[in-house]
């Protein structure tokens, strides 16, 4: 194999294009980096390390595993041309922001087949120079960092509740901008409610057009008054960069009837402390007062009640039993993983790299299957969406996800990186299949 660099940069060179230069803050970017070849080498393309863009946030775009090439005319030749890495970025602040060219690391064969001459050249696309303008002033009170076209609705979980029920609020955002950027709202709740911290639901996609789908914003709380009460209107506020102006969706009042409920006070007491502890209950408990005229109405309920105890232990022992099965279906899964790292690792120092690639995808594919029950071959996003659903934060999900597409950017090219690359992908998947343990 040549070591040298003996390519030229009319033979082999890479650009870089920004879908803007001039924007606003928040938002998107997109740059697009692609190769351009004359002739008929073969090309491998990897990167060593992850772009450090400062001043901004990242959010990659998944290429598809074949990737596309096309050929093109430059200067009256004729070369193919490819896109290897797509970005959106959001700036974090005004001014002049420069976001680094990237370095590529090619193994390029010249020739027929495996006869040809391979050789490793580097190449580097130019900086790119983003001029960020500040959003308008004065910014307005209600403003949370909403950049985009959004629409926004406003909805309660219920509108009869008893003291001691848990209410939601859901305030939605719609549409396409820096939905994942977006701060909660700061809503009040009658001095009668205790309100707990907002918790957000995800369901965007990141697209070259940005970033779209919905996030809600989901508002608990609880109320301990008796009567009608009213949750005040408000106000949100997002900027639009298509227009240039600040726009402002009005919130309806939304009311609400409590009534009386038949918890004790150490019962709420005990659910907003869970609540505040990030806890949940699995059931919620009723007390119910005794007297002695209802005594017949008590002993019909306390018949029901031990029936339903019953059937409720039956579905409980059935569950657990069921759990058990699930884990240590998951627990052999882990052998299977620990095997299948070591056999990874294996093919790595053999020079074996797509065939080691292609075991650490099936690996981590095969553990999240079997937490999942699943044995039949899905797609990763379906895996990744199915382990939300199973209750996984989004942060154990993502970095799933995130693991299996730097695999395919890897396999890619499958000659261009070294063994740093490859000891952090194995590093990365041992964290990976420990997230997605089962919790006991």
């Amino acid at each position: 194999m040549a070591s040298q660099d003996v390519l030229s940069e009319e033979q082999l060179y890479f650009t870089v294009s920004a879908s803007r230069t001039h924007v606003y803050e928040q938002e998107a970017v997109l740059l697009t980096y692609t190769f351009h070849a004359y002739g008929g080498m073969g090309i491998s393309v990897g990167m060593n390390s992850k772009p450090d863009f400062e001043g901004l946030v990242s959010q990659e775009i998944s290429q598809p595993q074949q990737k596309a090439v096309y050929t093109e005319h430059v200067g009256g030749r004729l070369q193919r041309a490819g896109v290897v890495k797509q970005s959106l970025v959001y700036p974090q602040r005004s001014g002049r922001i420069v976001v680094p060219g990237l370095t590529f690391n090619c193994e390029v064969r010249v020739g027929e087949g495996v006869l040809g001459a391979a050789m490793k050249v580097k190449r580097r696309v130019p900086d790119v120079v983003l001029e960020v303008e500040p959003l308008p002033r004065p910014i307005p009170s209600r403003f949370k960092g909403a950049v985009g076209q959004f629409e926004v609705g406003s909805s309660l979980s219920q509108s009869v509740a008893k003291t001691g029920d848990i209410v939601t609020r859901v305030l939605e955002v719609r549409g396409k901008g820096n939905l994942r950027l977006i701060a909660p709202q700061n809503l009040t709740f009658p001095s009668e409610f205790d309100a707990f911290d907002p918790t957000v639901d995800d369901h965007v996609k990141v697209f070259t057009e940005g970033m779209q789908g919905s996030v809600s914003f989901n508002y608990a709380f609880m109320p301990r008054g008796v009567g009608n009460f009213t949750l005040p209107a408000d106000t949100f506020c997002y900027f639009n960069p298509q227009s240039r102006t600040y726009c402002f969706v009005p919130l309806a009042a939304q009311t609400i009837k409590v009534t009386q409920g038949l918890r004790s006070q150490a019962d709420i007491q005990a659910e907003e402390a869970m609540r505040r502890s990030d806890i949940r209950p699995d059931h919620e408990a009723s007390s119910f007062a005794i007297s002695e005229e209802y005594g017949m109405a008590l002993w019909c309920a306390s018949v029901v009640i031990l029936f339903a105890l019953t059937a409720g232990v039956h579905i409980a022992l059935k569950c657990r039993a069921k759990k058990r099965v699930i884990q240590r279906g998951v627990a052999g899964a882990a052998n299977r993983a620990e095997n299948g790292l070591a056999k990874v690792k294996l093919l790595f120092q053999n020079g074996e790299r797509t065939a080691a690639l292609s075991a650490l995808e099936e690996t981590l594919t095969d553990y999240a299957q079997e937490y999942l029950e699943g044995g039949h071959h899905v797609s990763h996003q379906a895996i990744g969406e199915a382990l939300h659903q199973k209750g996984f934060d989004q942060a154990s999900v993502s970095a799933y996800l995130q693991l299996l597409n730097d695999i395919d950017t890897a396999r890619f090219a499958p000659l261009s990186a070294g063994a740093d690359q490859e000891n952090s992908l194995l590093l990365r998947a041992a964290a990976v299949l420990k997230l997605l343990s089962p919790k006991s």
